[in-house]
């Protein structure tokens, strides 16, 4: 039997890493483009469909590319429910079958989107959310005398109607119901760029061949701050905050082990404490494996920890804007040499084809090197060049 499927041309399909999208359905199969690649398409026929949604590395979501779905992503932090912790997940799913069982008894005429019509109904909306995630006394399984009952306390009114509105504005997508627990707090930098810098001297401090206790390095650092609030009351400029004993010690414990037990014991025995038990990605020439990462960081610490911070003018200083920058980094594997590295204020297709333009003129950089080094060259340029 030929199996019909129903796709719109804002579901996204995605197979073996390769993102698609339909552009026409019809009774013998479906055309599909790929996404970030316009006029390239591929064609399945409905048999083949029906087997590409059954493998494993197939994923499909339905109307990935509406507006309603584009703001969701937006503010949640996954794509699919799955992707999330397993006590989130769990969260998720109650509120899903929360809003499945109000819609339900909502259609049998037993609840309303009313404050009295809610609090009138919440005993059978409890029982009908426990039948449906199988918790609670309602989920028809038999359970031993004295064992526990998972309960969840409902939401009021305001915030379960919230939740069905929300959900029915997003096509009943469960995506929609995740909390936005990760947006909370003050992103901005709790300490200006100078705190950072005097507080990182703990890890120096600590990392010292003379070998000083976590206490003592904590204690010295204090000290610095001392010292450097009573330089700046001397010329007038105003103290440092001066972060407490805890938050310096949680800055040494984000040091890096390998670099702490080198400088404290020497490279011999970091490399004996920390030695690799996989070998990692074989490689052995140079520019064989090449691999890329990104990381969102606040440009102004970053280099005052460097230590390029005070080497600039202050007119350069000013100029800079406060705020967080997209760094990339190419990385060779093999020589673990940096060949590429970009700051971004947002991702942007125009950096990482600049990034790729780097990696492939040191690799024509590196096959000339070798190639003038090989034997029957003639000054410097082979033949098969």
């Amino acid at each position: 039997m030929t199996i019909r499927f129903r796709f719109s041309k804002s579901d996204l399909i995605t197979t073996a890493g390769i993102a698609m999208r339909p552009l026409e359905i019809d009774d013998k199969g479906g055309l599909f483009e790929r996404v970030g690649q316009p006029g390239i398409t591929e064609w399945y026929s409905h048999e083949e469909l029906a087997e590409l949604l059954r493998r494993p590395d197939t994923t499909y979501i339905a109307g990935y590319s509406d507006r309603s779905a584009q703001e969701i992503r937006s503010r949640k932090p996954v794509d699919v429910v799955n992707e999330l912790r397993e006590s989130v997940r769990r969260f998720v799913l109650w509120c899903k079958a929360f809003c499945d069982a109000f819609l339900y008894l909502e259609s049998l005429g037993l609840i309303n989107r009313t404050h009295d019509g809610y609090l009138k109904a919440r005993e059978r909306l409890a029982a009908e959310i426990q039948r449906r995630v199988g918790e609670g006394p309602a989920s028809g399984r038999v359970v031993r005398p004295g064992a526990d009952i998972i309960t969840r306390q409902l939401p009021c009114s305001r915030t379960g109607l919230g939740w069905v509105r929300r959900y029915e504005r997003a096509g009943y997508s469960a995506v929609v119901l995740i909390p936005e627990m990760h947006r909370c707090g003050n992103r901005k930098p709790r300490w200006c760029h100078r705190t950072e810098a005097l507080m990182n001297q703990v890890i120096e401090i600590y990392a010292d061949t003379q070998r000083p206790t976590r206490t003592q390095a904590v204690a010295d650092t204090l000290e610095l701050f001392r010292r450097e609030n009573r330089r700046r009351v001397e010329a007038g400029l105003p103290e440092l905050v001066v972060p407490s004993r805890q938050t310096i010690k949680r800055r040494l414990a984000q040091a890096d082990p390998y670099y702490v037990h080198a400088k404290r014991f020497g490279t011999a025995a970091a490399n004996a404490r920390f030695t690799l038990y996989e070998n990692g990605p074989d490689v052995q020439q140079p520019l064989e494996r090449v691999e890329m990462d990104e990381n969102r960081l606040d440009v102004i610490s970053l280099l005052t920890l460097s230590g390029i911070w005070d080497h600039l003018p202050a007119e350069r200083q000013a100029r800079f804007e406060a705020g967080r920058r997209w760094l990339y980094v190419a990385i060779d594997c093999t020589t673990r040499c940096i060949l590429s590295m970009r700051l971004a204020e947002t991702p942007n297709s125009g950096d990482a084809i600049k990034a790729l333009r780097d990696i492939s003129s040191t690799r024509r950089r590196s096959r000339m090197r070798q190639d003038a080094k090989a034997p029957g060259t003639i000054m410097g340029v082979s033949g098969h060049w």
